[in-house]
């Protein structure tokens, strides 16, 4: 959003909206780990949501791993064709997540995501 061109009192509800939201995601992740099931959340790294207490209390729990990346990876580009880096963070207890997003790797396998992005191939994480 474009806060400063933006109502005061609206940018206020969009933000409680967002938090309400968060937190609740934030809920829902703690739920599954406490019952041996596993969770990913996802925003873009330098959102101010990762510094909520609930988000760093979940990042330090044991076997979460948060990965990052940028979205070029995987394709994304602007309106005009231009790759878009849109660095990212996934955090997340999969192994399956961390061996897909964790940036040390060099490839990702589309067959094991397809159930999440319908990829159907191989794809080289390319700098970008």
């Amino acid at each position: 959003f474009n806060y400063p061109k933006m109502d005061p009192g609206k940018v206020e509800k969009l933000k409680h909206d967002a938090l309400k939201l968060w937190h609740h995601s934030i809920s829902s992740a703690n739920i599954q780990a406490e019952n041996g099931r596993f969770f990913a959340l996802e925003h873009p790294v330098k959102a101010s949501s990762w510094q909520d207490p609930g988000a760093l209390e979940l990042q330090n729990m044991p076997g979460v791993k948060a990965c990052t990346f940028d979205m070029c990876q995987f394709g994304l580009k602007s309106p005009s064709g231009v790759a878009t880096k849109k660095r990212t963070r996934i955090v997340t207890n999969s192994p399956a997540f961390v061996e897909i997003f964790d940036k040390d790797t060099k490839m990702v396998n589309a067959d094991v995501i397809k159930p999440f992005s319908q990829l159907v191939n191989i794809f080289k994480i390319q700098n970008c």
